[in-house]
Formats: structure tokens, C-alpha cells, sequence
């Protein structure tokens, strides 16, 4: 399958696109055509240019990090086929982020905001109660919200968040819930529900719901952060 790709490029020269005819199978991934366009990075006029810069890590829908824009739109390059592209489409850097170079960002305030929001489980040297068994609903939930992939795009898109705004961003609501959806992080959501219900929590939202038209993944995140802000809500009663 033939498809012409213009790819929006990013160095010291400054911006500009350059464009690839690709040929592959319609059932081989965007990061598959990424990854021979670094091998061969010769233009649809014959140029050879300095190979697309692109972040590349577990080549399944896990990390997130190969987070792109096809068309201006968010997605994961393991996930996107070349059957999905058509005949032609538009690369560019994952929205919401500083670039560092062609289609790699810096993501590294995700990682930030989740280690600020305490996103994680407190297992060393902690002796609880013992956790109950998850209803079948519980799990389906957090089943859900396991596929979060933290790649960002929710973060890059969500109107709420700005430098005047405290929000913690959609992806933050959504670790929170998926924490508070496991038995384990039920018996610790004190710390999580504290910060959820301060500024920067779940109050800051705007139900714009953008985060879910954006996810990749296709989470459904009305679902996560309405279920965060009604336990806040519970919390207060």
C-alpha cells in the first residue's frame, strides 16, 4: 500500500515539512513505517535527509511514548496501521508539549505530575488491613482504566490546564481513580481524596471532555473522573 507522508520537521535549521511516499502492507503500524523511514530517510523528490526523530520504546500500546498527531489529531504510532492512513496523511509532534526535535517531546511533566499527585501505591513496610476481593464491577472498572498508557495526549489537550489554572490535568484524575479502584489503594485513598477535593483537584475540571475524545487508548474518561469527583463528594458527606 502506497501512502504519501509530509512530516512536520523541527532542528537548528528551523521548521519544515518534508514528504515521504512509503510503501507497506496495510497491516504494518506507523512506528513499523517510522522505523524505515530512519533507515532510509530519503524524500519523495530523492533527497536524503537526516533520519525523522521519533521516541520509540516497548512497540505495543503500553508506554505511551511513541505519541504522536496524524492529521492534528492524537495517537500512538504502535497502534496507528498503515491501513488507517489512507493515501495520504500529516505526522507531527503530540500537541501540548515543548518539541525537542521533529516528532520526539518532552513529556517529562507527565512523569512530574503524576509523582506530584502521589500516583502510587504505598507497599514497603506497610501493614493494613487486609484487602477485600473485587466485585466484578470493581475490576471491570479498573480494568479500564489499566490501559492508560500515560502517553499525554489528555494532558496536551485538556483546556482546564494552563499556566493561570492549578488543575492537575485529566491524566492526574485518572490515575487517582485507578488507584482507588484496586482493592489495595482503597484502604490508602485518604491522601488521594485530600488532594482530589484541594485545588488543583477534581473541582478544576471543566467537563470539557476533550480527554476522552482525545485518548488514544479510548479510556472512558467522563466514566474515571466522574466516578473521582462523586467519592470526593461521598468524602464530604
Amino acid at each position: 500500500m502506497t501512502t504519501n507522508l509530509a512530516i512536520h520537521r523541527r532542528d537548528r535549521a528551523g521548521e519544515r515539512v518534508d514528504r515521504f511516499v512509503v510503501n507497506h502492507p496495510p497491516d504494518r503500524t506507523l512506528l513499523d513505517v517510522l522505523r524505515a523511514l530512519a533507515a532510509a530517510p530519503v524524500t519523495s523528490d530523492g533527497r536524503t535527509v537526516a533520519p525523522v526523530v521519533f521516541e520509540d520504546a516497548c512497540a505495543g500500546p503500553l508506554c505511551g511514548s511513541c505519541a504522536l498527531s496524524v492529521d492534528g489529531w492524537p495517537a500512538m504510532a504502535c497502534r496507528v496501521r498503515v491501513g488507517d492512513l489512507g493515501s495520504q496523511a500529516v505526522l507531527g509532534p503530540l500537541p501540548g508539549f515543548p518539541v525537542v526535535a521533529d516528532l520526539l517531546v518532552d513529556r517529562g511533566a507527565v512523569g512530574r505530575a503524576l509523582v506530584d499527585a502521589r500516583a502510587w501505591l504505598e507497599l514497603d513496610g506497610w501493614a493494613g488491613p487486609e484487602a477485600s476481593p473485587w466485585s466484578a464491577q470493581a475490576a471491570q472498572h479498573a480494568q479500564s482504566a489499566h490501559a492508560c498508557t500515560a502517553c499525554g495526549a489528555c494532558q496536551g489537550a485538556c483546556p482546564a490546564m494552563g499556566s493561570r489554572s492549578p488543575y492537575r490535568g485529566p491524566l492526574v484524575m485518572a490515575a487517582w481513580e485507578l488507584l482507588d479502584s484496586t482493592p489495595t489503594g482503597r484502604l490508602q485513598t485518604g491522601v488521594r481524596r485530600a488532594l482530589a477535593a484541594s485545588d488543583g483537584g477534581i473541582a478544576d475540571c471543566g467537563h470539557a471532555r476533550v480527554c476522552r475524545d482525545v485518548c488514544p487508548q479510548r479510556l472512558p474518561m467522563g466514566e474515571l473522573l466522574g466516578s473521582l469527583s462523586a467519592g470526593v463528594m461521598r468524602g464530604r458527606e
